[in-house]
């Protein structure tokens, strides 16, 4: 009976070290499947600013912009001049947005990955407690920093839409005074690309 106790004790202890370590690597699962929610919503928010409308607004951005600099205007006033850096600071924040939403849509890309490799490795039990704690941990300072920055870049979206959407209609006055009451006209070279 005494043997019999001694054998069954330490497996007894062993399946309920084992179960206490599959609750754990559970855990950890869990939290992964947390963070690639959190960083998806993120590149959802970022994926549903219309393109469309923010591509027209920055190719507009581009053909006034270019007029401007071509135009060259002798002489301006304070409050023109004050327009015309709204209008540059609001295009180009808008330029600078689509260049970020694609750099975080790729980092986002890139989490997603490493969360579905490192879960693989917490379900298999490929790597201790300790070092599925530490990736972990790691992973969700990446995933705030990553969803902080997206959230920032969201907020400079809107003001800057909104700004540029002002500037515009202003700078739209400027180029017609300057241009015998014309807007520029956007002319596509006819000539045939070899």
């Amino acid at each position: 009976m005494r043997l019999t106790v001694i054998l069954i004790a330490p497996l007894f202890l062993l399946s309920l070290i084992s179960c206490t370590n599959s609750a754990a690597y559970e855990q950890k699962s869990h939290m992964l499947d947390s963070l690639g929610g959190a960083v998806s919503n993120l590149a959802a928010a970022l994926q549903k600013h219309d393109s469309t409308e923010l591509r027209k607004y920055i190719d507009q951005f581009g053909y006034y912009s270019s007029f401007i600099e071509a135009s060259q205007f002798d002489t301006i006033g304070k409050q023109d001049a004050d327009q015309l850096q709204d209008f540059y600071r609001s295009g180009n924040a808008l330029k600078k947005f689509l260049e970020n939403r694609a750099a975080l849509l790729a980092r986002v890309a890139l989490l997603n990955s490493q969360y579905r490799r490192l879960a693989e490795d917490i379900r298999n039990h490929s790597i201790s407690i300790e070092e599925a704690d530490s990736y972990v941990l790691q992973e969700k300072k990446e995933a705030a920093y990553v969803v902080e920055a997206g959230n920032q870049q969201q907020q400079l979206f809107y003001r800057s839409l909104e700004q540029y959407r002002l500037s515009v209609r202003d700078v739209q006055q400027i180029i017609k005074r300057y241009n015998n009451g014309q807007l520029p006209t956007i002319v596509n070279d006819s000539i045939p690309q070899l």
